[in-house]
């Protein structure tokens, strides 16, 4: 074989390995297994029985459920509330009236205090507490404490919570169950232990993707330092879907938790 043939040669052998890498544009995937909304993203690159995943997740969740309401309002009554109210708003209280009055402003003229535009739906939002602040700060009982303490509460009802997170993971084929197949742990003194499954929708010739991950606690008597017996972290499955749903959660407000 001549020189001259070395560079038809090599550009038959790169063709050759660039086929044995694919992309696989996975996409979105959500579960409604979940109390939050729970959506991943794949992206996926095989090589032959291996695929790397780069995965984003996104979680929504309100910052109290209805169901907790009573709770949440009892726990802050607790103790001594109205010491606890001074302490914490003893300093507001002394500015109180010049509060009310410059929500009353911004209402009627659309601009902060600042000058600049706000939104006028979430200052007539506020006026609750506050007028709740005042009263409780002209007369501290437990009776105006606990109207504070009610509308805050209220305002946890209508807040939601957003992350954003990133991991990477390699699945590797298995002929068993027709899927791929990840897993890790077990880790941590719960012996935590995840496995994922992924694979396309049989149930049709969409080319869409399922995706079924389970959590298992192989040490329930084990303890964590921060939220105690492992035994509060029962064995969750997760089931993720293509098809798409409409989540419905009521979020007046949303706090950015990414940082």
């Amino acid at each position: 074989m001549g020189w001259r043939f070395l560079p038809v040669l090599i550009v038959l052998m790169l063709s050759s390995f660039g086929a044995m890498s694919q992309e696989l544009r996975i996409g979105h995937l959500e579960t409604a297994d979940d109390t939050a909304i729970n959506w991943l993203f794949f992206h996926c690159v095989q090589k032959g029985q291996v695929m790397d995943c780069s995965i984003f997740q996104t979680l929504i969740w309100r910052q109290l459920t209805p169901d907790k309401r009573a709770e949440d309002i009892q726990q802050a009554m607790q103790d001594n509330p109205v010491k606890g109210f001074t302490e914490n708003f003893g300093e507001m209280c002394k500015n109180i009236d010049q509060i009310k009055a410059a929500i009353r402003q911004s209402v009627q003229t659309g601009k902060g205090a600042d000058g600049r535009s706000i939104d006028i739906n979430k200052a007539n939002d506020k006026k609750p507490f506050f007028d709740a602040l005042a009263d409780a700060c002209a007369n501290p009982t437990s009776a105006t404490v606990r109207h504070v303490v009610e509308t805050m509460t209220d305002q946890k009802l209508k807040t939601c919570e957003a992350v954003n997170e990133f991991s990477q993971a390699q699945f590797k084929w298995n002929d068993k169950t027709q899927s791929w197949i990840t897993q890790e742990g077990p880790t941590g003194p719960c012996g935590r232990i995840t496995i994922g499954d992924l694979e396309q929708d049989k149930s049709n010739n969409s080319g869409f993707w399922l995706y079924t991950e389970k959590h298992i606690t192989t040490n329930p008597k084990g303890e964590t330092s921060a939220l105690g017996s492992c035994s509060k972290f029962p064995d969750l499955t997760l089931r993720y879907t293509w098809r798409a749903t409409e989540n419905f959660k009521e979020c007046t407000y949303i706090i950015n938790k990414m940082n």
